[in-house]
């Protein structure tokens, strides 16, 4: 049978999600070795009747297919109309999680900073300003761990906010700074890589440093634009552009109808960048996002540039107070202009729908220097780890070393985080935390995905995806109008068979979609 298909509004699937609210969530918890935990409740009955037992059959041959030979499923799909389980195969299992960590570190932040957190990075000066406009001092910015200097929030220019500054540094009448731009990251210990996280990625965009002062998503744009003739070297313009990265152009330009690519290596720790690669005549420029190391000293190093380009001198270098000689005398600071992001309610927006790494983890080691005073990945997961205990989850179903799910040292199961979504419900942050998830065949990263069939526009869920790991978690209505809440991984399965996961996914999501049980 098929649904006709119609348009919901999110709104509307938030008040069918609230209304199938009950106290009741998914209670028959493990340890993940498949004993009982003591601090759950009963157990929750299981779904019977006709309908229910086909479609068991035909989920469980979905994830029993011989292409996932050696492969294993975690799933659990629950009803929250009826209180019912409907579907479980190996629910208790710990998995890697890839990016459906964002799943514990968005609804933890919800939950414990609130909705209308706002992150603030303020710009202070030492020494006074002499008549002449003579700042005889340094400027130095304080950062809380913000992502949102980054072009996405600010109409495509990263750059937005320090003209600001500078328009407020003029308005105090300085045209010079005698002392140097010193930026203070001290909110965050200083570990830019998760655990767990592995080297061959590190200098793709969605492996970023995480640091106290974070500037365009801690990478620089790069632009390869086609030379003047075939032969030629390819133009690049790097977007924030700076002296701090350096680069060696050896991409060529291509003749008109060639393919372009270009390519790009960045070793471990340097900035030192190396463009390979073709650009064709009469083509559109190739774009690639490239991570900094030293994200502070990037930030300081882009404003000082900036300040001298807009018109302000600066007589010292940039620097991190990290590195700096003589802390002290930065020390005595006074307030000059400051920043602040959006709110917590729009940031989650890109950390859930676009999977945005570097913004998950920011938020994670938030957590831990906001509420724990230790800005650290141990700090964050701190957090996740009471906000979870505080729902009824064991301790012993997950691990948590990163925000993101990069780190493969994460585990959660399909029942653990059936859980979590179901308890998210009864937040008042819910209607946000909803909003901030993917809808299928609309937007995100499931814009692509089961579009034309019951599930587009009528589920919500967060996907995952690093090596050997594909996962989907999140909320959905049957063709009835009944709310099912589902987790599904997958671990461990061959290159052979890459592809295969996502679309088996897609498959038992379709048929929840469009199940009756009449």
């Amino acid at each position: 049978m098929s649904r006709e298909k119609t348009t919901v509004s999110l709104i509307a699937l938030t008040v069918v999600f609230l209304a199938a609210r009950s106290e009741a969530a998914p209670r028959n918890g493990s340890d993940g070795s498949g004993q009982q935990s003591t601090s759950q409740q009963s157990m929750v009955p299981e779904a019977t009747g006709e309908q229910i037992t086909l479609l068991r059959q035909k989920l469980d041959g979905i994830f029993s297919r011989s292409d996932f030979r050696g492969a294993t499923w975690g799933v659990y799909v629950y009803s929250a109309s009826r209180e019912e389980e409907i579907y479980s195969f190996n629910k208790h299992t710990l998995m890697v999680p890839a990016s459906n960590m964002k799943l514990y570190t968005t609804a933890a932040a919800l939950v414990k900073l609130g909705p209308n957190f706002r992150y603030e990075t303020s710009l202070f000066r030492t020494g006074d300003i002499d008549p002449s406009g003579i700042l005889n001092g340094s400027l130095v910015v304080r950062g809380s761990g913000d992502f949102s200097l980054s072009a996405r929030f600010h109409n495509g220019n990263a750059l937005k906010p320090f003209d600001d500054w500078i328009e407020e540094l003029k308005k105090a009448g300085i045209n010079k700074v005698r002392g140097d731009i010193v930026g203070d990251d001290s909110v965050f210990d200083n570990k830019n890589h998760g655990p767990g996280w592995t080297m061959d990625y590190l200098d793709d965009w969605y492996a970023a440093e995480v640091s106290g002062l974070a500037l365009n998503d801690n990478c620089v744009d790069v632009y390869a634009y086609p030379g003047s003739s075939a032969g030629s070297p390819a133009v690049l313009k790097p977007v924030p552009d700076c002296s701090f990265v350096k680069f060696k152009n050896q991409a060529l330009t291509g003749r008109s109808g060639e393919t372009s690519g270009i390519r790009f290596d960045r070793p471990f720790r340097s900035n030192e960048i190396t463009i390979t690669g073709r650009v064709a005549l009469g083509t559109k420029p190739q774009v690639i996002w490239i991570t900094v190391s030293d994200p502070t000293t990037f930030f300081v190093t882009v404003l000082r540039e900036r300040l001298v380009e807009r018109g302000i001198s600066v007589e010292g270098g940039a620097y991190s107070l990290r590195d700096y000689a003589d802390k002290s005398r930065v020390a005595r600071r006074e307030l000059i202009a400051g920043y602040y992001s959006p709110p917590l309610s729009e940031l989650v927006k890109v950390i859930g729908r676009n999977s945005q790494n570097l913004y998950a983890e920011q938020l994670f080691k938030t957590m831990g220097s906001r509420l724990k005073r230790n800005g650290s990945f141990a700090g964050g997961a701190k957090v996740v780890e009471e906000f979870l205990s505080g729902i009824g989850l064991d301790s012993r179903m997950y691990q948590f070393f990163d925000g993101s799910g990069l780190s493969r040292l994460n585990l959660v199961n399909a029942f653990g985080t059936v859980r979590l979504l179901d308890c998210m419900r009864g937040e008042q942050t819910f209607p946000v935390f909803l909003d901030s998830l993917p809808e299928a065949g609309r937007t995100g990263t499931l814009s692509s995905r089961m579009r034309g069939t019951g599930a587009e526009g009528n589920l919500y869920a967060k996907t995952g995806t690093i090596r050997n790991t594909r996962a989907l978690s999140g909320y959905l209505t049957t063709r009835e109008g009944e709310l099912l809440v589902f987790s599904m991984f997958v671990n461990n399965f061959t290159p052979y068979s890459s592809g295969k996961p996502r679309m088996a996914i897609d498959e038992a999501c379709v048929l929840l979609a469009d199940f009756a049980r009449n």
